[in-house]
């Protein structure tokens, strides 16, 4: 106990002797401060996969999938956020560190497809169907149409809890459900909207990755996400794909972490294996234009409309 002090008071002193060398700390060099979680996360210890190598790599070094967080993947019609959601969900099915853990899929357009997750699992990891179908019993689907069915959904996953097993939870495509509150959006649409961003907040809060699906509108030229400025402004981590408006093949994915902006971003091919993620220099020899061609395709949409400021 003695000699930690010791090394805690050197530290704070500012040097700390290590076999003859000095490690200085240097005053001017900025910190960076995070949590536990975070910290576990950046190492990888709840990382969550699509899959991809390359996509994983990225997805983790801008800590774009983490628990205890409300994120939501937003995009173009098209661009592939229900692919990433499949490509997720057969991920974390076929990882032995998950394998007790459910899957709660909120299905509020009636698009959900089984075999599309099957044929995943079969093309990208070589499963057999009889396994494949094994691992998807541990899917639970539930419809919600509106935004009083979706609110129900999340109360009674709450009300479970753990004895569920559910670790992950998916809502696609929350705009559909939650569009019954634009009709009065400034009076009851605006506190509908809050009351699930709370109940969604509070599954993410109690240990598990919640992950919803929306859509971008376009509104004074900049694409922004459905739903108005409060649904903006309440949440603080998105995944961004848009399309790519030379080749209709290539789609490209942002990660916005805590509100903050980044230039990062990669680009995407959606495959009947699943997701793939190209590495930059790939990128320019696969599409044939420079990077500043391909940075200028998403100049028009900022990031201020993530925040709403448009």
């Amino acid at each position: 106990m003695c000699c930690c002090l010791s090394i805690c008071n050197r530290l704070l002193d500012g040097y700390i002797m290590f076999d003859d060398d000095i490690l200085r700390l240097e005053s001017d060099v900025p910190r960076v401060e995070e949590t536990a979680l975070e910290a576990l996360t950046r190492l990888g210890f709840f990382a969550l996969r699509t899959g991809d190598h390359g996509l994983d790599q990225f997805v983790l070094e801008m800590q774009g999938l983490v628990p205890c967080t409300l994120t939501e993947i937003v995009g173009d019609k098209g661009a592939g956020k229900t692919q990433l959601c499949y490509s997720i969900v057969a991920a974390f099915l076929r990882d032995p560190e998950r394998k007790g853990g459910n899957i709660a899929l909120i299905d509020t357009t009636g698009s959900y497809r089984p075999s599309r997750l099957l044929e995943l699992l079969e093309k990208r990891w070589n499963m057999n169907k009889v396994h494949g179908a094994e691992l998807l019993k541990r899917v639970f689907v539930r419809p919600a149409n509106t935004s009083a069915r979706l609110s129900s959904a999340l109360d009674a996953l709450i009300k479970a809890g753990k004895t569920s097993n559910v670790e992950l939870v998916i809502v696609d495509n929350v705009g559909s459900a939650m569009a019954d509150t634009l009709i009065d959006y400034r009076n009851s649409g605006i506190k509908n909207q809050v009351s699930v961003i709370r109940k969604l907040t509070k599954l993410a809060l109690m240990g598990n990755w919640v992950i919803i699906v929306n859509h971008l509108v376009y509104w004074r030229v900049a694409p922004t996400p459905a739903l108005g400025y409060k649904w903006i402004n309440e949440i603080a981590h998105r995944i961004v794909i848009t399309n790519d408006d030379r080749y209709c093949d290539v789609h490209w994915l942002k990660i916005f972490t805590n509100r903050t902006m980044s230039d990062d971003r990669v680009a995407l091919e959606l495959t009947t294996h699943g997701i793939k993620c190209f590495p930059e220099d790939e990128t320019m020899n696969v599409l044939g234009y420079s990077q500043s061609q391909i940075m200028s395709t998403f100049q028009c949409t900022n990031d201020d409309y993530m925040f709403g400021n448009y």
